[in-house]
């Protein structure tokens, strides 16, 4: 399935989906939690959670245990009566291993590609699992303890602006590559909460 769904994403980004076209940038990180694969591929599949993560934002789509392929979200951010939707299509739903959406909405567009891998539960010089946290593999820890699960969650998206185009390409690409780390930052807390267990009854 890795296969198909890189496929995917380069079709994506490159001349298969609705904002092939359009300016676009790409971030990746990898946060590690003290979770097994499975549940930590459902709490980021969580809209609810999601939606508690996120400030003025409500995120509704099916419950995990739900998602298909095709499968549609919808992120409403509003301040007021200002607002925008996020629209995202799941294109892959592999539990405890995979899963991609496709941002298809006229605001926000692009691709997000989430993979799960199991690690072992290495132990700090205390004896205490690791918490989340950024990064690879911490290689100083020295010992591994069968009591905990871990999962290493790598998050990959690319960018697109739909709205800046024709003779504002040149302003979107900008806009792409300047949005880039600052989404970065932001998802990336957005989904260590989600793993830590902010909302969604946790």
């Amino acid at each position: 399935m890795g296969g198909r769904t890189d496929a995917l994403l380069r079709d994506r980004d490159d001349g298969g989906g609705p904002h092939a076209c359009f300016p676009k940038a790409a971030f990746t990180f990898t946060l590690e939690c003290d979770l097994p694969a499975p549940e930590a591929w459902s709490r980021v599949a969580d809209s609810e959670r999601h939606g508690v993560a996120v400030p003025f934002t409500n995120v509704s789509g099916p419950k995990p245990e739900n998602l298909r392929v095709g499968s549609r979200l919808v992120a409403r951010t509003a301040l007021g009566p200002c607002g925008f939707d996020d629209v995202m299509i799941v294109r892959a739903a592999e539990p405890g291993r995979l899963l991609v959406l496709e941002k298809v909405g006229r605001v926000i567009g692009g691709v997000v590609d989430v993979r799960f891998t199991p690690l072992p539960a290495l132990t700090d010089a205390r004896g205490m699992t690791r918490p989340v946290s950024t990064g690879g593999v911490r290689p100083d820890a020295p010992s591994a303890d069968g009591g905990n699960e871990l999962t290493r969650v790598e998050w990959r998206q690319t960018i697109a602006v739909p709205w800046l185009r024709g003779p504002l390409t040149p302003l979107g690409t900008f806009a792409a590559t300047v949005a880039s780390p600052l989404a970065r930052r932001g998802y990336e807390r957005v989904v260590a909460r989600v793993l830590t267990g902010v909302g969604g009854g946790a």
